[in-house]
């Protein structure tokens, strides 16, 4: 019981005005599409590409995981690139409550 919870407390994010706890059936499901940018590289073509694709599929909501914070230095540039890819999917069509960023030290995509 002690693991499940953790982990389900692992993948707890709060995203303004709304919690959403990730579950195994959340996950396996895949309620929200998840798009993975470097932080350290910014958003590269296949991102715009996923996010157009994600748009046309009908997801309400996407998460974007900022993967190897811990590469990048400065502040500003991190927030360059949340900037970059807050512009990109307004472009795309979603609006500034459609996604949220999470912020993961490595890259957290799985090998």
């Amino acid at each position: 019981m002690t693991a499940a919870l953790s982990a389900i407390t692992l993948f707890k994010l709060v995203v303004p005005l709304v919690v959403i706890v990730v579950s195994n059936t959340a996950v396996n499901s895949c309620d929200f599409p998840i798009l993975h940018v470097s932080a350290a590289n910014g958003p590269m073509r296949p991102f715009v590409d996923a996010s157009a694709k994600i748009k046309e599929s009908g997801a309400k909501f996407v998460l974007v995981l900022l993967e190897d914070v811990a590469k990048v230095d400065d502040i500003e540039l991190l927030k360059l690139v949340k900037l970059e890819v807050t512009e990109i999917l307004e472009r795309t069509g979603f609006a500034k409550g459609q996604f949220a960023f999470a912020e993961c030290a490595h890259m957290c995509s799985p090998p």
